[in-house]
């Protein structure tokens, strides 16, 4: 459903979520969406792409995601507003592929660096990102050396 501009995507995303339980990947990209519903939060979403969604508040958003999706292992926020990667969601203990590019209000990165299974980050043209804040995601790489993908750009 990504890019599909003119579906009302709050009420479309009720409807996925009444009506099919098992979904495990939602790409609702370039959408119109400002909200992710109620229903949502019951299912077991493992790949989100959230990507370019202007409308969605990122920062409230992330914290529905932390606490509800506990077994997210990818999670794409490409291009949106979200300005702090808040501190819980060191909690997204199976996130593996963390997609921050664009993210161009993103002043911190908060836990980042406690996420055990994250292997994949991306915070190419994060200009508000302050270096220290990079040094310290470069350095959480560079203690994954060992495992095969691990990658930080």
């Amino acid at each position: 459903m990504s890019y599909c501009k003119k579906l009302d995507m709050n009420s479309t995303l009720e409807t996925i979520a009444f009506n099919f339980k098992n979904i495990e990947k939602l790409g609702i990209a370039g959408t119109n969406v400002t909200v992710l519903t109620e229903g949502l939060w019951q299912l077991d979403i493992k790949d989100l792409s959230l990507a370019g969604c202007k409308k969605l508040n990122m920062d409230s958003t992330l914290e529905m995601i932390a606490l509800h999706f506990k077994n997210i292992e990818r999670l794409d926020i490409e291009g949106t507003n979200v300005t702090v990667l808040i501190e819980a969601i060191a909690e997204l203990k199976a996130l593996k592929v963390l997609n921050c590019e664009w993210c161009t209000s993103l002043t911190s990165l908060g836990a980042v660096g406690n996420l055990e299974s994250l292997t994949e980050l991306n915070l190419q043209n994060c200009s508000s990102l302050l270096p220290e804040d990079l040094f310290r995601a470069n350095a959480h790489f560079y203690t994954k050396a060992s495992q095969p993908k691990a990658a930080f750009y």
